[in-house]
């Protein structure tokens, strides 16, 4: 089954991006696994990528029981994307502006946040980090802590411009 998922080519619109984390099962290094179990994730910056996606995940999971194999699927989030017609521009714009009064170079990119509530309900919406650092979700995760003296100057004055 993992195979059939990775066998997947991402669809053009939108960046869509998927992933098994997790693989668990079976009691021993030599043993037939009685059960077996993974983590499988997808998402995506565009309504089409998602619907593309739903499609195929229960396309592979219809073939799997078709062939007699039990498979119990448990959803353990949903992460919902942008709405169509979501103006982002202003708040980008904004945004960038906020970053450059402080010398900082800001650029507006899709990604998986606290955002994507607002952004499916049509709200724009922007996160963005307070510091320098690379490597987000990786062992090699590193933050510049001094950095984050200037980030949070750069997030008061855009939260300060947006209230005027």
């Amino acid at each position: 089954m993992i195979d059939s998922f990775y066998s997947l080519k991402v669809p053009d619109f939108g960046k869509t991006t998927y992933n098994v984390g997790v693989i668990e099962g079976g009691t021993t290094v030599n043993s037939i696994a009685q059960k077996c179990m993974m983590l499988y994730e997808y998402r995506s910056d565009d309504i089409r990528g998602m619907e593309y996606m739903d499609k195929f995940f229960d396309t592979v999971i219809e073939m799997y029981r078709n062939m007699g194999i039990t498979v119990t699927v448990n959803m353990v989030g949903d992460r919902p994307c942008m709405a169509e017609g979501v103006d982002m521009g202003p708040i980008c714009e904004q945004m960038e502006a906020c970053g450059k009064l402080h010398g900082v170079e800001m650029t507006a990119h899709a990604g998986s946040t606290d955002c994507n509530i607002p952004h499916n309900m049509g709200i724009p919406a922007v996160c963005f980090g307070v510091y320098k650092g690379k490597g987000a979700h990786t062992r090699e995760e590193w933050i510049d802590i001094e950095s984050t003296k200037l980030g949070m100057k750069i997030l008061a004055s855009l939260i300060m411009d947006h209230m005027k």
